[in-house]
Order: structure tokens, then C-alpha cells, then sequence
């Protein structure tokens, strides 16, 4: 097998990069069947249109049949899945803002859910852990 060398300097094999295209891919998905509230088998030519990838590789991907992933495939779902979490801890700062100012007690278990989701978007994006930000607390 295959092994590359990523940017941050650890050896990654063909397989490493098959399957975080297949969680990308499912994530992307899942998100965008969510979002219009349609099936996932109907949502994916349209996420793969989006991307200028051809929805039988969504298909495959999902299905566990690709043996390997082009680079321009690969590169593609990784940024738009970057994109996705971005908007997504984008909503959850905002959503935390917005719980912050309507006075909610900061150790509520809600408070404490947004917070846990903004570490989770963070780590998947490879950011620093949650700090305070000017204003806060």
C-alpha cells in the first residue's frame, strides 16, 4: 500500500485518505439532506454537482467500492466539508451569543451542550481549543 506524507509531517496510506473522503462525503450529504429535508439518495447529484464530481462517486464512496480517490475528488469534499463546519461553528457562536445575552445561566446543560459542539467543530477543523473571546464572561 501506498504511503504519502501529509502537511503535518505524519505518513498517511491510501486507505487513510479513502476513508476521510468517505465520512467527508456522508457528512456533506447528511447535511444537505437535513437541510431540505429530502432523502439522501436524492440530495447526492446535487452535492456532487456542487463539487464538479460525478454523483456515482458519492455512490461508491458510500457503498465501500472505491479502491482509491483522486486528488481532485479528494480535495474538493475535503473543502467543502470545511466550509460545511465552518458555517456550522459559525451558528453554534452565534447560538451561544445569543444565549449569552438573553441572560441564561452559563452553567445550564445547554450552555454546556453549544460549547461542547464548538470544541467538536473546532477540533475536526484542527483550531485550538475553545478560549475566551473578548467580551466573554
Amino acid at each position: 500500500m501506498e504511503r504519502r506524507v501529509s502537511d503535518r509531517g505524519t505518513t498517511v496510506s491510501a486507505v487513510a485518505y479513502l476513508d476521510n473522503a468517505r465520512d467527508w462525503a456522508r457528512r456533506l450529504e447528511e447535511a444537505e439532506a437535513e437541510r431540505t429535508g429530502l432523502p439522501v439518495e436524492e440530495v447526492r447529484p446535487r452535492v456532487a454537482g456542487r463539487l464538479g464530481i460525478a454523483p456515482g462517486t458519492f455512490t461508491s464512496l458510500r457503498k465501500n467500492r472505491l479502491k482509491s480517490i483522486s486528488a481532485y475528488a479528494y480535495g474538493q469534499i475535503n473543502k467543502a466539508v470545511e466550509r460545511l463546519l465552518e458555517r456550522q461553528l459559525a451558528h453554534l457562536r452565534h447560538e451561544l451569543d445569543l444565549t449569552r445575552q438573553q441572560g441564561i445561566d452559563p452553567r445550564c446543560d445547554y450552555v454546556a451542550s453549544i460549547e461542547a459542539d464548538i470544541h467538536k467543530a473546532k477540533a475536526a477543523l484542527g483550531l485550538s481549543p475553545i478560549t475566551q473571546e473578548k467580551g466573554d464572561g
